[in-house]
């Protein structure tokens, strides 16, 4: 049925021509890049693993949208942009949508708002347990296909503050980041020399939370499951100096992992340092730039059950118009390289921020608005599989020196503007003739399936 005549609209004087401004009766799509993603979905069997990871408690003559198109629906809406389960309303009957979905065009749109909302909330532990293994489990399989030959495998840990704005449990104030928030814990790995990092754990955390809780158990499960995938690679740890306690150490040592973690100053580094500090000033002052040594020590914390070797960054750091600032950092590693080279190393850790930034600006993770701390960690393992989906569709590039970003990737080949016919034989997705990404669209499409005709 096409619109009425009141749905026109009229700029009379914007262009050399009145331009009219109406909505089209035909099934049209800002999304078309779901059909990669639902391809893309469709290789790693994520939502179908993650839809049998959860029981289905529901009464089912009473049933109208599965737990996977459930599933799918609020993953694909994440990994298009559409962050908030409200947004349902509005994309429930948009044609690239339903197809994703499962569902015909001329079949009922897709679940609504309240039915989004109490699937999210009907998550108990153990679907949450059972949902987060999956999910693990699924990335690792391909990942050990993608890099089965990789000769080191980095494990990146970072807390993360997500604040929140209402009564939600686990929600507490937390003095550092001086607001009321969630702390979760956030577990990446990646490869040799790749800078491209995978989310794979995501564990919400009290907003107080102490930065190794859930560290230990999270590691124990993980560990045994790389050291299968890779066995011939070296396990190296990164972590922030929030992390240095002798249980970790210890327990890492034991496991033979390698690790590079930040150590905070304190008065008996900074003795040791001192002379050398006095050297760098001197020098920097001298030839007026910035200037910085690299030395080792022994060191052991009182809590520490013995000594360890302790890398030393002593920098004094020059700008125009600003006064010589003392730049030293402090690095325990088991890494027998130089001192220089394990802070290389080390310096891989900080593209952390970029991966956490990744996940809330543009899969979602920061909306944490759920009364009950399940629903949310529900919503995190939701924003993590969406990340997933999308990092996929961007290796092709690789070759040519790109690493886009989420956000990128979404507007090259997500945000696409399609127009829809199904027949009784056949779906037909057309796009713009003059669409910019085409040629990026169709690579991708090959590399998931895609057959030319």
């Amino acid at each position: 049925m096409r619109d009425a005549p009141t749905d026109c609209l009229l700029f009379p004087d914007l262009f050399h021509k009145p331009v009219h401004l109406q909505l089209s009766d035909q099934h049209l799509s800002s999304d078309g890049g779901l059909l990669l993603l639902k391809a893309r979905d469709r290789k790693l069997s994520l939502c179908s693993r993650l839809a049998a990871a959860i029981p289905d408690r529901r009464q089912a003559a009473k049933v109208d949208h599965s737990l996977l198109a459930q599933l799918q629906q609020r993953i694909y809406a994440l990994a298009a942009g559409y962050r908030d389960v409200n947004e349902a309303a509005a994309l429930a009957h948009d044609p690239m949508f339903k197809l994703a979905c499962g569902r015909g065009l001329q079949e009922p749109g897709l679940a609504s708002q309240p039915t989004l909302s109490r699937f999210e909330n009907a998550a108990r532990r153990g679907d949450l347990y059972r949902l987060a293994h999956t999910f693990a489990d699924t990335l690792l399989l391909h990942l050990g296909q993608r890099h089965r030959q990789a000769r080191r495998v980095w494990i990146d840990v970072d807390p993360t503050c997500t604040p929140t704005y209402g009564a939600q449990q686990l929600t507490f104030f937390n003095g550092y980041y001086d607001t009321w928030c969630y702390l979760p814990l956030v577990i990446t790995l990646s490869f040799d020399d790749d800078p491209r990092k995978y989310p794979l754990v995501l564990l919400l955390r009290p907003g107080n939370a102490d930065a190794m809780q859930g560290v230990r158990p999270v590691l124990r499960r993980l560990v045994p499951r790389l050291q299968t995938l890779w066995s011939k690679a070296q396990l190296w740890l990164r972590a922030d100096s929030a992390f240095a306690r002798s249980d970790l150490l210890d327990w890492l040592d034991a496991q033979r992992i390698g690790y590079d973690i930040g150590v905070a100053s304190n008065s008996v580094l900074a003795r040791e340092m001192e002379e050398a500090l006095h050297v760098v000033r001197d020098l920097a002052t001298r030839d007026q730039e910035t200037v910085a040594f690299y030395l080792d020590t022994e060191y052991r914390a009182k809590s520490w059950s013995r000594s360890r070797r302790v890398l030393c960054k002593v920098e004094v750091v020059l700008a125009d118009g600003k006064k010589p600032r003392d730049n030293v950092r402090y690095l325990i590693t088991t890494g027998l390289t130089g001192s220089q080279h394990g802070f290389t190393r080390y310096y891989g850790h900080s593209d952390m921020e970029n991966s956490i930034k990744e996940l809330k600006d543009d899969a979602g993770l920061g909306r944490f608005s759920c009364s009950r701390a399940s629903a949310n960690q529900f919503r995190a393992i939701l924003s993590l599989a969406a990340l997933t989906l999308v990092q996929g569709l961007a290796p092709a590039w690789k070759r040519a020196g790109l690493r886009p970003q989420m956000a990128t990737v979404r507007g090259w080949l997500i945000k696409v503007a399609v127009r829809v016919k199904e027949t009784a034989r056949r779906v037909v997705v057309e796009l713009a003739e003059h669409y910019p990404w085409k040629q990026r669209f169709r690579l991708c499409a090959k590399g998931l399936g895609a057959v030319p005709i």
